[in-house]
């Protein structure tokens, strides 16, 4: 079984792009002809921005966002991951295929990763990447807090 990657798309743009962009993810999950494995996918309309989020195995669909920015290129698509197995955590924007920003951070432990993902967001106003609120940071096994003295 994979480790889940959890991936939120914000879309931004002309509206009838946005609407096209997200109902041709919508539809090749539902015929499940996505070219990644994708767990779960929920297209959303927040105004001014579309968001889809892709429950994916192990990593962001990197290479199929790259494809869909070159089919859109007026949009602007930035992901925003976390992959909690692997502890890593991280964002990408890219208009017209090219990479207009990537940040990547590697995580320690769940305390850690609460802690950056707050910060990824502060700084780059991301809506965080849902499944964050499932960390526990009280709880954290890690070999690092399982050495703190309460």
């Amino acid at each position: 079984m994979p480790n889940f990657c959890s991936n939120i798309i914000t879309i931004r743009g002309e509206e009838s792009q946005r609407i096209a962009i997200g109902k041709t993810v919508q539809d090749a999950y539902d015929n499940d002809t996505l070219e990644f494995r994708s767990f779960e996918c929920d297209v959303s309309d927040y105004g001014n921005s579309h968001h889809i989020f892709l429950q994916t195995a192990w990593v962001p669909p990197m290479a199929y966002l790259e494809s869909l920015s070159k089919e859109y290129p007026e949009l602007t698509l930035t992901v925003s991951y976390w992959e909690g197995g692997m502890a890593f955590c991280g964002f990408r924007t890219l208009k017209a295929g090219v990479e207009l920003q990537h940040q990547e951070y590697d995580l320690g432990c769940d305390k850690d990763s609460m802690k950056q993902l707050r910060e990824v967001e502060a700084e780059h106003g991301t809506d965080a990447v849902r499944g964050w609120e499932e960390v526990d940071e009280d709880d954290c096994q890690c070999s690092k807090c399982e050495g703190e003295e309460e």
